[in-house]
């Protein structure tokens, strides 16, 4: 969580630095800059950033979304005995990008769609055949083995909001469709599932999006 912060500010001092430069150089065409941060992330072991970039005077505006997944996480299963799942290992980063209209400059409704790519890995211990070979010849035996889940996956989603201004201070509230398709590959494939809610790792069809932003102007 420390670790967090700690990116979070310094994405808001490098976000200052580069605005300040790009105002020396040229102050005609000026670039409204905005940070903001999405809690729900985190239950996810997610940390993810929203960087709005908007020409003064425009009604559209880019995002672009920086992610990065690191902790522990369980293949939850309410249908399945869960008793002796053990925790994985969950490393990972994702890049969004899109597009947003919203006709007032400060506060107002707007709409936005775009996609979303994540490269993520998850390494488990499981149980499986092992291949060994012994006097030229080649045997297999059964026990504990590690393995992980390679997952690339690719969201296009479309989002309806409600952004409020309050002074420097953001509050982002938004409400979409979305559709997710994952690339998995791994030795043992049928040992973790990840697939039973639309936010988890290898989910694999359509789904709601929402959440809360709370962000800041950058200037």
């Amino acid at each position: 969580m420390i670790n967090r912060c700690i990116a979070f500010l310094l994405l808001l001092m490098a976000a200052k630095s580069v605005l300040a430069q790009k105002e020396a150089d040229s102050s005609s065409h000026k670039t409204l800059v905005s940070v903001s941060f999405q809690p729900f992330f985190l239950m996810i072991n997610a940390t993810r950033f929203d960087v709005e970039l908007q020409p003064e005077g425009k009604r559209y505006r880019f995002i672009i979304s920086p992610e990065i997944y690191s902790g522990k996480t369980k293949d939850v299963n309410l249908f399945k005995n869960q008793i002796g799942v053990k925790w994985d290992d969950l490393a990972g980063v994702g890049i969004g990008l899109m597009h947003k209209f919203q006709r007032d400059e400060e506060s107002g409704v707007y709409l936005a769609y775009g996609a979303i790519y994540r490269n993520q890995t998850i390494r488990f211990e499981t149980e499986g055949f092992r291949e060994f070979e012994k006097d030229g010849l080649t045997y297999y035996d059964y026990g504990p083995v590690n393995d992980k889940l390679h997952i690339q996956s690719v969201m296009v989603n479309g989002i309806f909001g409600y952004q409020a201004s309050l002074n420097r201070f953001l509050i982002d509230y938004y409400l979409g469709l979305g559709y997710k398709k994952p690339f998995v590959k791994s030795r043992y494939p049928d040992a973790r599932e990840y697939t039973q809610t639309p936010y988890l790792y290898t989910y694999n069809g359509f789904t709601l999006v929402a959440g809360v932003k709370l962000g800041l102007k950058i200037n």
